[in-house]
């Protein structure tokens, strides 16, 4: 039978894990997570000269965010890292940010025991886990969000703490207005998407309705490069459908050749847009648009940001991306929080024992820091 979305109480009935909740919550996270304060801090911290943020998953795609939120205020160049492994320029005048909600993400747990052999600067944001447990014994700074998320609702807390960081380290400054503007952005947001808003009046639910069916694409360009990825990722998770992600310009140069020759019906496109946009990047886009749509897309849809600030701007795109996902979970009659072939994979990591090789080693590195 047919999902109706504008049957709240349904809705809500099938949301058992509190997904819709959990990312309503946004606008009140922005400011509980400014407030957040690091365990550990030291007194003195030497200015890194280079920033790297290292996560996987919804814990990683806080690097992406962060390097392009803060690109216009900051002169240190932030890498966001989604491996097993540092780059070899980070030495003992970098920042390693690690990123791992649970606090026991196996990739993330390599790069800080290489972190630590190259007397790197460390800062871990997590809920609980190892992460948190071996920053405690080697007296290294920690800031701990708040747990009962699955990691991808809880971005704003894997994001803002690592600004609010580097504000407290005189890094960069004057975040408290954005902050707080995000939030009031959000709140105005939600208003416009939550189930409440019947569909005509819901350009999330409108979206998820018009993306049913179809593998979409997802397209951003300057600030929405980062957000175009996590609504990728959002649909993978917690729509379980295929999409894909192209950033623009660099889509004309390669990626527009793939829409040459494709089947009518199969694709659907969104392009995430925001004032302030470069003019050559908005010409592309209106063409783009009518290539696209002569090409066979079965629909070329736009999400357009809110606010003023960049953070803003980024952050209300992801807010009615993430809704749009689980409207469409709910079309299609899934659990947006089941990952079941994530946890498989895990399990049969376990059994390899990969991870418990990872912890010795890490253990050891700070058992000879003492």
């Amino acid at each position: 039978m047919k999902m109706d979305l504008d049957d709240v109480d349904v809705l809500y009935k099938l949301d058992k894990s509190r997904a819709i909740s959990n990312v309503l919550s946004y606008p009140e996270a922005c400011l509980q997570a400014y407030k957040l304060e690091p365990i550990n801090l030291p007194e003195v911290i030497t200015s890194p000269r280079i920033i790297v943020i290292a996560g996987m998953g919804g814990s990683g795609i806080s690097g992406d965010i962060v390097a392009t939120w803060l690109q216009d205020r900051i002169k240190i160049p932030i890498i966001s890292v989604k491996d097993y492994i540092l780059p070899n320029y980070v030495d003992e005048n970098t920042l390693v940010v690690l990123v791992s909600y649970s606090g026991n993400t196996e990739e993330t747990l390599s790069v800080f025991s290489q972190a630590l052999e190259r007397k790197a600067q460390v800062l871990a944001v997590t809920s609980n886990g190892k992460l948190e447990e071996y920053c405690q014994k080697a007296r290294l700074p920690f800031i701990r969000i708040p747990s009962g998320y699955q990691p991808r609702e809880a971005i704003i807390y894997l994001t803002i703490p690592i600004a609010s960081f580097l504000e407290k380290t005189e890094i960069i400054e004057n975040l408290s207005m954005e902050i707080r503007s995000t939030a009031e952005v959000l709140q105005q947001v939600r208003e416009q998407i939550k189930p409440e808003v019947p569909l005509e009046e819901n350009p999330a639910k409108k979206i998820a309705v018009q993306i049913l069916n179809t593998t979409p694409i997802i397209y951003g360009s300057g600030i929405q490069n980062p957000i175009a990825y996590r609504m990728k990722c959002q649909l993978n998770e917690n729509s379980k459908v295929h999409a894909f992600y192209g950033v623009i310009p660099e889509m004309n140069h390669n990626e527009i050749m793939g829409w040459e020759h494709v089947a009518s019906n199969m694709f659907s496109v969104i392009f995430l847009r925001y004032h302030g946009e470069r003019e050559e990047v908005k010409t592309r886009i209106e063409i783009l648009k009518n290539l696209l749509s002569e090409r066979g897309a079965t629909k070329v849809l736009e999400i357009w940001a809110r606010g003023k600030s960049t953070l803003e701007k980024m952050f209300s795109t992801m807010f009615i991306g993430d809704m749009t996902t689980l409207y469409l979970a709910f079309l299609r009659n899934v659990d947006p929080l089941k990952i079941e072939l994530i946890e498989k994979l895990k399990k049969e990591l376990e059994r390899k024992g990969t991870k418990q090789k990872t912890l010795q080693k890490l253990l050891a590195i700070i058992e000879k820091r003492k």
